[in-house]
């Protein structure tokens, strides 16, 4: 059995990050004994972003103590983390932002990676056109993840072309996304 923490950091419930964390999530399903934890960060309404009090480097964790703080903890018990952002002015959404920040406490005092080795990660992002800088982004995650200590798995981007395209009715697309949380099937 398989803890799979998914974050969906888009703020539009049924939008292409949000279709396609979900198919990843279908195809792990199948007959797997996975346990699934889903975070919208769009939801969250307790939570703060880093405050740089180097607090994290005496405890091992973030000494703040919100919605974020479980998060955190989920990211740390989690054998695959996915992780999803639309492309918004050019960066991660402010939702995963602050979250991202928040993962400084993943890092000890020597800048060495404090989570477990041996997790996986998928990293899913959207934007309504610019492939060139979506694609540096999304291998900007993948550094830093790898950083922290996960394999990453895949790194997935769609382009709806300004908003002509959606992901949940991009057959192979869907198609792709169960097949790659269907790798994650007892892992």
């Amino acid at each position: 059995m398989s803890r799979i923490v998914a974050l969906v950091s888009s703020p539009r419930v049924g939008g292409n990050t949000d279709y396609m964390v979900g198919a990843i999530l279908d195809g792990a399903m199948g007959l797997s004994t996975n346990e699934i934890v889903l975070y919208r960060l769009d939801k969250l309404r307790f939570a703060h972003g880093c405050r740089a009090c180097r607090g994290c480097k005496g405890t091992g964790k973030c000494v703040q103590n919100d919605e974020i703080s479980d998060i955190l903890e989920d990211i740390r018990r989690s054998d695959v983390l996915i992780v999803s952002s639309p492309l918004y002015f050019g960066g991660c959404s402010s939702q995963y932002k602050v979250l991202e920040d928040r993962m400084y406490s993943f890092f000890g005092s020597d800048a060495e990676s404090t989570i477990e080795p041996g997790k996986k990660a998928i990293i899913v992002m959207s934007c309504s056109f610019d492939e060139e800088l979506t694609g540096r982004i999304i291998d900007r995650l993948g550094t830093l993840y790898g950083m922290l200590g996960f394999e990453v798995l895949d790194k997935v981007m769609f382009v709806d072309e300004r908003g002509k395209k959606k992901a949940r009715e991009d057959e192979d697309l869907m198609k792709r996304m169960r097949a790659l949380g269907s790798t994650l099937r007892n892992t």
